[in-house]
């Protein structure tokens, strides 16, 4: 009893030249330096499959995984050493946004917050989403707020404190 190998497969143009098929697998030398983005998105589990996979290199062992890196990397580029989100929507007040690591998502949001005047976290939101980008981007605004120290002193509940008699 034979696998059927003799009867169902057909040589190729290679077998019948008398060539060997040889399967060889490309992969990532280990010692090769990391691109600045992968650095940069290290660990973030959002973009770095995104990264890995505009940079040309492995983003996973079986199919299902470098298929949804493939679909989540629609909409992303790099130039100029930058991931950048395109959006294609006509309702979105920019065409590209900078990505920013989730990680200090927080403290760019804090940062804009106080540089704007203490403003609610919507209206932070807004001036963010102008120029960047990163998941959980509403929530981290929301936070900032609630964790201003000049807010937390001087916020909605304490307002008519600063208030003086005429």
């Amino acid at each position: 009893m034979s696998d059927g190998s003799s009867w169902s497969v057909l040589p190729d143009w290679e077998a019948s030249k008398g060539m060997k098929n040889d399967n060889m697998l490309v992969t990532d030398s280990p010692g090769a330096p990391k691109h600045h983005l992968e650095e940069l998105f290290q660990g973030d589990i959002f973009f770095s499959p995104i990264v890995r996979h505009l940079l040309g290199k492995s983003t996973g062992d079986s199919v299902s995984e470098r298929k949804r890196a493939m679909h989540r990397s629609e909409g992303f580029a790099i130039e100029n050493d930058k991931l950048w989100r395109i959006s294609t929507k006509t309702s979105d007040r920019v065409a590209r946004t900078e990505c920013r690591p989730s990680t200090s998502g927080f403290q760019l949001a804090l940062e804009t917050h106080e540089r704007n005047g203490h403003f609610s976290a919507d209206l932070v939101k807004l001036k963010l989403r102008d120029h960047f980008f990163w998941p959980g981007l509403d929530v981290d605004c929301r936070q900032a707020c609630l964790e201003c120290p000049h807010c937390k002193n001087f916020g909605p509940t304490t307002m008519t404190a600063l208030l003086q008699p005429i």
